[in-house]
């Protein structure tokens, strides 16, 4: 089992926080259009990565599902602690922007399936096979009827996860949410987000970690135009068994944020891979630098995998 220290995890996330100016735009640094990935810290109307968004006029996504417009669907859907993309105007160098639209996705919505207490205050649990780690920082919430924290957290506890994706592939939970509880054998609607892996097209299922993903259920023209093994997916199904396979609904690729044309492009996030001395990948997110590369509190060197 690994360990996960509270004061390292402090760390990860807190240096690895980057801002990329990007020149495609045409706009510059002053800048028309912005994106931050990263944790809601506050409301009001929305602030993440320490900015302000007015969401106003933004609509918001769901698992991608339009769910409406304005400050009061932010409140409805948004919860502190969620990691977000969030598509806008302005300038990070102000103290707010403009949201023109946010996008939530849960990083995996199914059962507990194991629970492993690591230290007093962390704990390893395992969700649709994706290893989860919980902590002092993670925000718990429970539905209506369910009172729900860092100590009551059950097997079979249904479950909606958000957090930020390390470089053993763990979840680090910023926020978990129980919805209700599993009830095998009853066709439990459940999803992941992840790289595909292990695709076999002659059995129709992959993996995403150690799910398996039974597809056969879905029409050969309704799977991504770049099915392949390494593809980051959106996958939607329904669960029988916990720890059993998942029969997919619908495969959607993930959000690339890499593809967006605007100016300034704000990333929270763990190291997950050091491909050379110029770049390296943030979550699922590559970066590139250069000798104008700025770095805060360190250099070059001091960029390495978590």
């Amino acid at each position: 089992m690994k360990t996960y220290p509270l004061i390292k995890l402090l760390i990860a996330i807190c240096s690895v926080l980057l801002l990329i100016s990007c020149s495609n735009s045409g706009g510059g640094i002053g800048g028309t259009g912005i994106i931050s990935s990263g944790t809601v810290s506050a409301h009001g109307s929305i602030f993440v990565n320490g900015l302000e968004f007015d969401t106003s006029d933004a609509v918001i996504i769901v698992n991608g599902e339009n769910v409406g417009t304005g400050d009061q669907t932010v409140l409805d859907y948004l919860d502190i602690g969620k990691v977000v993309l969030v598509e806008g105007t302005g300038d990070m160098d102000d103290i707010s922007a403009v949201a023109d639209r946010v996008t939530y996705y849960d990083n995996v919505a199914g059962p507990v399936e194991s629970i492993d207490d690591i230290d007093a205050t962390n704990k390893e649990i395992v969700v649709l096979g994706q290893s989860v780690v919980l902590n002092v920082l993670t925000i718990f919430k429970g539905s209506p009827g369910f009172d729900f924290t860092f100590d009551s957290i059950a097997q079979n506890d249904l479950v909606k996860v958000s957090g930020l994706v390390d470089e053993a592939d763990a979840i680090r939970a910023t926020f978990i949410e129980k919805t209700d509880v599993f009830a095998p054998g009853e066709g439990n609607i459940v999803g992941v987000t992840g790289f595909i892996n292990n695709l076999d097209i002659d059995l129709e299922t992959f993996q995403i970690n150690d799910l398996i993903v039974d597809y056969s259920e879905i029409d050969p023209d309704d799977l991504p135009a770049d099915f392949t093994d390494g593809l980051w997916a959106e996958v939607e199904g329904t669960l029988d068994a916990a720890g059993g396979e998942m029969t997919a609904e619908s495969i959607e690729p993930g959000d690339d944020i890499g593809k967006a044309d605007v100016d300034q492009i704000e990333v929270l996030g763990f190291v997950t891979d050091v491909g050379s001395a110029t770049v390296f990948t943030i979550g699922n997110q590559m970066v590139q630098v250069d000798g104008n590369t700025e770095y805060v509190d360190g250099d070059v060197t001091n960029i390495s995998t978590g």
